[in-house]
Parts: structure tokens; C-alpha cells; sequence
């Protein structure tokens, strides 16, 4: 089964890099000299990224997140993106290109970005999380809580999906 990784946007640095990289992501040809290997270049559409501070604590989280894994970003107490981990990577490079940073080098590479709409209370209360939680950055949700999901849905992307807009 797939991981979940939920994802909340709260400062003003943060919805700029959210909007420039996930919401409107890239051509494949404009992060292509960047990309140190050949198994992007089948793909047809836009990549989107997201990237986590090179610190200790994010690179521990980072090694337990998969390709195929879920990641919901969140505004205002709503999940409203969904996308799927295509792969992993380590970069300053791609990360100052990408964010004029080079602080962001644990980097998410994304597919498939839809648009949702789930207010916090209802995937937490789906998940098995107090209702009221709050998140702050990058959440990695249990793999026992998934399985309730998993109980109800086939996987976790159908879930998501059922609250596409």
C-alpha cells in the first residue's frame, strides 16, 4: 500500500514556492539540464516539486518516503492538491533553480496533481486522528492508520480522488 504524506502551506516563502512549483510545476525540457539521468525524458506532461530543508530531521523523514507514496498539501485547514511521489532526489542545484535556494535539497519529484477538496476534520476523522490536530510541515502518516482507509477504499489515491473538484 501506498504511503500518505500530508503537506500544510502556512507562511507567505511558502505559498510563493507552492504556487511556482507544485501549482504550476515545469516542462520537462526546463528542469531537463538539471536531471542527471534519462528516465524523465518519456514523460509527456509537467513535473511538480516540492522540496524539505537539508537538515537531519527531514532527511530521516525524506528515507521513509516512496516512489508511488500520496502527497495532500494543505491551505487554511483544507487539503486542496493531491499528487504521486514519482521519485526522490538530493540537489542543491535543482533546489536553487528551482527556489533561488539551495536550502530545499531533499526534493519531491510529482505526478499527477489533481485538485481537492478535503477539510482537515474529514481525513483526520477517515485516518483515525483527533479531528482538531493541526499539522506543521511534513507529516508522514502511520502505515496502521492507512489501513483504515484501506478498509473502506481501494487505496489511498481512489480516497483522494473522491474529493476532486
Amino acid at each position: 500500500m501506498e504511503g500518505l504524506i500530508l503537506f500544510s502551506i502556512g507562511s507567505t516563502k511558502t505559498k510563493v514556492n507552492f504556487t511556482k512549483t507544485v501549482l504550476n510545476g515545469f516542462e520537462i525540457k526546463d528542469i531537463r539540464p538539471f536531471l542527471d539521468t534519462d528516465k524523465y525524458d518519456k514523460i509527456n506532461s509537467k513535473l511538480y516539486f516540492w522540496g524539505c530543508k537539508s537538515s537531519v530531521y527531514y532527511k530521516r523523514k525524506m528515507q521513509k518516503v516512496g516512489q508511488g507514496d500520496i502527497i495532500a498539501f494543505s491551505l487554511n485547514k483544507e487539503f486542496i492538491i493531491k499528487g504521486k511521489i514519482l521519485d526522490l532526489i538530493d540537489s542543491k542545484e535543482i533546489s536553487e533553480f528551482l527556489w533561488g535556494d539551495n536550502q530545499y535539497s531533499n526534493i519531491l519529484i510529482i505526478s499527477e496533481i489533481e485538485k481537492i477538496s478535503i477539510p482537515y476534520s474529514v481525513i483526520f476523522n477517515d485516518i483515525g486522528y483527533n479531528p482538531k490536530a493541526k499539522i506543521n510541515g511534513l507529516v508522514l502518516v502511520d502505515s496502521k492508520k492507512l489501513e483504515k482507509l484501506a478498509s473502506k477504499h481501494n487505496d489511498i489515491n481512489s480516497y483522494l480522488k473522491t474529493y476532486a473538484v
